[in-house]
């Protein structure tokens, strides 16, 4: 069986089987017969091998036999133009450990489905979270004991990022969290870094000043933060993964890029197993990023916890170009690797407001040797005049990551947002938030001088029977603890002190009906960036 998109509602997206994923004329192979087996202390070669077969003899499928299989090469699964394609893990639990790359890196298909599978990481050799619990903290060092540790395995440990920890939810975010986002640990640095030394088999002295670190109090320690992802799911059409848990991962567990079209994830989780106290963490990153795509992604049954970072965030890189350099030159200064020669791009003011007759192709693109998040950039017409005094922001539109559908599908317990939305047509239907650090749902687009430029608006987005229940956790009772945000900014990330918006309305059609919010925040007050947004029919329960 497969399953391909349709489009209704406008560019909202419909799914439905058709036969033919598992023609009878075509062959369905077993990873055994390849060399995939428990007993092997590396399957990637042996995988990867039986993978290659299968698309060089267009085989319709390749089966795993249920078990546990270690994963140690940098290389990864590599699943590359596969057609009318099954990968059915039988039930096994794939088990990782490496030092760079991704576990699974699925590209160019058509048609293909990936399901019936675990993936965790080794925590016996590498523990990606800890508890930690301040035993003292003062001007020139804190000290952190490891609580459920006797011994702590990694003696080289990294602390990369400390969040607060609610023991009662076993949730990241507490009154202590710093706006919502923890304590940030990056100056660590290294795991060989002379900054910190142990005290004894649990214990850890960190030499740095942290006395506003409450004595007793625990965080959870992460010991990566964006580095090694999980799947990374590039150019595909009419993709499906199924039935998968990500029990862990060092990184993002899905990072969506390129064309992908057509993406669907069904009864997905990405949260830890159940039962052993020591799993706190389960993505290091979002547990679903979407960089760029052409759209239809849908997620039904899915449960996200415990990442650190973003639930979903759903958005097309743009580009941020405060100044012109020749009639048709604009200088880049941030994002300028979303666009390439030949990308068709929409140049608009600065605040998102619209440029008459604004689509451009590149025709050439130098790198600013001072800075390499930017770009001179020459276009095939002359650019408009520059109007607004931060100068433009750039669409590129050989992009739309438009028509996202969220059904039945819960998130929360992890740092950051619950899901962040910055594209058209959206429907976010019978799903719960709980215990989000930050806000549960951010509906947003905004750039920025030096960090990340995201979204090109959101139009046409329902948000209905929903529950949102004890969110913002990292912020409750202070300035800002909107349990919905909806707004745009400008320059600074939105939870920077001085962050700008626009007062061009590039959010409109926005609709939430029949949702309940339990013991949260401030309601949402759409400002200036919002056009027609409804509120209907909504339970406040403190």
């Amino acid at each position: 069986m497969k399953i391909i998109p349709v489009l209704c509602m406008g560019a909202l997206t419909a799914w439905i089987p058709v036969s033919g994923a598992e023609a009878p004329s075509a062959p369905v192979a077993e990873a055994a017969a390849f060399g995939v087996s428990v007993d092997s202390a590396d399957n990637v070669p042996a995988l990867n091998k039986a993978l290659d077969w299968c698309r060089r003899n267009k085989a319709a499928g390749l089966r795993v036999a249920p078990g546990t299989y270690r994963f140690t090469s940098d290389t990864p699964v590599w699943m590359e133009r596969l057609r009318d394609f099954t990968f059915d893990g039988g039930g096994a639990k794939f088990v990782f450990f490496r030092k760079k790359g991704e576990s699974f890196r699925v590209m160019d298909c058509e048609r293909t489905t990936v399901r019936n599978l675990s993936v965790d990481w080794d925590w016996e050799k590498d523990p990606l979270g800890s508890l930690v619990k301040v035993r003292e903290a003062n001007d020139k060092y804190f000290d952190l004991e490891f609580v459920d540790y006797r011994r702590f395995p990694r003696r080289d440990v990294r602390i990369a990022y400390l969040s607060a920890w609610d023991a009662e939810a076993r949730a990241v975010g507490t009154e202590l969290s710093n706006l919502g986002r923890g304590v940030d640990m990056s100056w660590v640095g290294p795991r060989k870094d002379k900054k910190k030394e142990w005290l004894s088999d649990n214990i850890l002295r960190i030499h740095k000043g942290a006395a506003n670190l409450p004595t007793g109090s625990v965080w959870r320690a992460q010991h990566y933060y964006y580095d090694l992802n999980c799947f990374r799911l590039v150019s595909n059409d009419a993709l499906t993964i199924e039935d998968v848990d990500v029990l862990s991962c060092p990184g993002f567990a899905f990072l969506i890029d390129g064309t992908q079209r057509g993406t669907l994830l069904r009864r997905v989780t990405i949260r830890p197993p159940a039962g052993d106290p020591k799993r706190v963490i389960s993505c290091t990153a979002d547990h679903v990023h979407v960089a760029r795509s052409c759209g239809d992604l849908r997620l039904e049954g899915c449960d996200f916890a415990l990442g650190a970072d973003d639930c979903l965030n759903v958005h097309d890189v743009t580009a941020w170009a405060p100044e012109v350099r020749g009639e048709k030159t604009l200088e880049v200064r941030n994002g300028a690797r979303a666009m390439g020669i030949g990308d068709r791009v929409e140049i608009r003011n600065a605040d998102y407001s619209p440029c008459p007759d604004a689509v451009r192709t590149v025709v050439a693109k130098r790198p600013l040797p001072e800075n390499p998040r930017g770009a001179v950039v020459t276009f095939d017409r002359p650019v408009p005049p520059k109007t607004h005094k931060y100068g433009f922001v750039l669409f590129n539109r050989s992009y739309c990551s438009d028509g996202v559908v969220l059904k039945n599908c819960t998130f929360g317990g992890n740092r950051a947002r619950g899901v962040i939305i910055q594209c058209n047509d959206v429907l976010i239907e019978n799903c719960r938030f709980w215990h989000t650090e930050s806000e549960a749902l951010k509906i947003t687009t905004g750039w920025t001088e030096d960090l990340w430029c995201e979204g090109t608006g959101v139009t046409n987005c329902v948000v209905r029977n929903c529950t949102f229940d004890n969110c913002q956790a990292g912020a409750r009772g202070k300035k800002r603890d909107e349990v919905i945000f909806l707004s745009t900014y400008l320059r600074q990330p939105s939870y920077a002190p001085g962050w700008e918006s626009s007062t061009y309305p590039i959010f409109d059609r926005i609709r939430f009906e029949n949702n309940t919010f339990i013991g949260c925040g401030k309601y949402p007050v759409p400002d200036g960036s919002c056009g027609k947004v409804e509120f209907i029919d909504s339970r406040i329960s403190k």
